[in-house]
């Protein structure tokens, strides 16, 4: 195995040629395992260097590489290595019948993926290395989930860090002049979009939302980032009418055809929308990432907000949750081709008649789509009173919850509707996102959410799963509710489910949240 071993080693050197000298063997000859090899590559994170790989090399990340985090160990810092080398420690593993001609094949494989991502001292020799890669790369066989590390909507910042960065921006009046026709935007309000009110008649709804792929194939990818985008107008109560493609691509590591199977994508579910997409920007990035800005318009008085709850209002929810565990499960190749197949038709599938149905049949009281931060980390933002805000008085007038009275939910977690396989996944925690895990430690902050007992722990996570491509998460009046439900299942939508109710808070030792079976 020694011998395999340094056998790579050599290989390596070779490969990567004149910047050999930009890889660094870790570790005195007489401490080194006999079966791996530790090595650092220059200015190359380690995690990005293994998503490239993939499977053709047995392979993991060093010292300094944790899940979706980059940092210094202890052993590394002791070490006196620097985190420029530190990011891309590897550990490459040979075993009892390797054979040199599977050493030579891993060799070019990582050779290749390293001159991809690391910068080079000459241009010029770089981009021949990395346009003869990519001339040979068979644009049917890429798997884009192997280019990215966090996933969709999973990949936000995380709400702690997102909220203070906010609230730093809003204590020093970021947000622009003070204008009595912005419904929504930075300082006004946690809205799914902005609002600007231009006339009587004609409110203007802005949103913007890019993400990393979920899936591995460029047209669904473009599609599902699309439809997501386009939610946010749509939890709005707004029509869109035009979009701006937003584009970050490796085009040293994919070729442009992949690009161009994306933005098609895109634009064929815009089409299916009705929107048009007008122009766009991109530019180049470690990772593939794509998404919309997008513009729509709505009667001011008919904005819908996320938090103009009513006591007694009832919770219907009009898609099943569980993507970003299912999205984890689809990359680590463990998910069944059936959940796999009811994955992807509920990441592309159009919050358009959900919102149009629900509009036509009842007075939404309150709306708001569920994405990154899992469905308890937005029904949370609807329990959020905002004093602040702007409401139209038509609006203001149907509030009959006031300011000094405190709303919460009780949510039914039977009721939740959930992806194929997402209980059992949700059991293996190499399924469970960060973001997930992160939204479900904010929700629970200072007994925010009470979980009765008998809602596993495998629940509490799906209820905070961070979502890609959710469903409307609408507030409807109880006498509407059943009528609502129906509506939506004979549009199509059949996992519309009511999931809970809205209830006035009289004990102030009462969760936001109650979470029952």
């Amino acid at each position: 195995m020694r011998q395999m071993r340094d056998r790579l080693h050599d290989q390596l050197a070779k490969r990567l040629g004149s910047r050999a000298h930009l890889m660094r063997r870790n570790g005195p000859s007489e401490a080194r395992l006999p079966n791996t090899l530790s090595a650092s590559f220059y200015k190359v994170e380690a995690n990005t260097l293994l998503s490239e790989v993939g499977d053709d090399v047995a392979a993991s990340a060093g010292a300094a590489c944790h899940s979706d985090e980059v940092h210094m160990s202890h052993v590394l810092e002791a070490m006196g290595v620097s985190k420029e080398w530190a990011m891309g420690t590897c550990r490459f593993t040979v075993g009892r019948e390797t054979t040199p001609a599977e050493i030579d094949r891993a060799a070019l494989t990582i050779a290749s993926a390293v001159c991809r991502l690391m910068p080079s001292e000459n241009a010029a020799e770089a981009q021949d290395d990395v346009d003869r890669d990519l001339e040979e790369m068979d644009p049917s066989s890429v798997k884009l989930t192997r280019f990215t590390h966090g996933m969709g909507c999973a990949c936000k910042l995380r709400p702690q860090v997102l909220e203070q960065v906010l609230e730093r921006l809003r204590a020093c009046g970021a947000g622009g002049l003070e204008d009595p026709n912005v419904f929504a935007g930075l300082g006004k309000s946690n809205e799914d979009a902005c609002v600007y009110k231009v006339s009587d008649d004609i409110a203007v709804v802005g949103t913007l939302d890019f993400f990393t792929p979920i899936v591995d194939e460029p047209e669904v990818f473009g599609g599902i980032a699309a439809a997501n985008a386009l939610s946010d107008v749509y939890a709005m109560g707004a029509k869109p009418i035009f979009a701006l493609n937003i584009v970050g691509f490796p085009s040293n590591r994919l070729p442009p055809s992949v690009l161009a199977r994306i933005l098609k994508g895109g634009q064929e579910k815009c089409a299916e929308a009705g929107v048009a997409i007008l122009g766009g920007h991109t530019v180049e990035d470690l990772e593939p990432k794509y998404g919309l800005a997008v513009i729509g318009v709505v009667h001011p008085d008919k904005v819908w907000r996320n938090n103009s709850l009513q006591a007694g209002d009832r919770l219907i929810l009009t898609k099943p949750i569980g993507t970003g565990i299912l999205g984890t499960a689809q990359k680590k190749g463990i998910l069944s081709d059936e959940a796999r197949d009811c994955l992807q038709k509920t990441l592309l599938q159009l919050n358009r008649s959900a919102a149009e149905v629900a509009r036509a049949t009842t007075q939404v009281h309150a709306a708001t789509d569920v994405t990154g931060f899992g469905l308890l980390g937005h029904l949370r933002e609807m329990l959020t009173s905002d004093d602040d805000s702007v409401e139209p008085p038509a609006k203001k007038a149907r509030v009959t919850s006031g300011p000094s009275e405190k709303l919460g939910a009780v949510l039914s977690a039977g009721a939740v509707p959930l992806l194929p396989q997402a209980k059992e996944l949700a059991v293996d925690e190499q399924c469970v996102p960060g973001g997930s895990v992160n939204n479900l430690k904010l929700v629970q902050t200072g007994g925010l959410t009470r979980f009765a007992q008998g809602v596993s722990k495998q629940m509490q996570l799906l209820l905070a799963d961070a979502q890609t491509s959710g469903g409307l998460l609408l507030a409807v009046p109880q006498a509407d509710s059943e009528k609502v439900v129906a509506a939506l299942r004979q549009a199509g939508l059949l996992s519309t489910s009511s999931i809970g109710e809205i209830r006035r808070l009289t004990e102030p030792s009462a969760p936001l949240i109650q979470v029952e079976r």
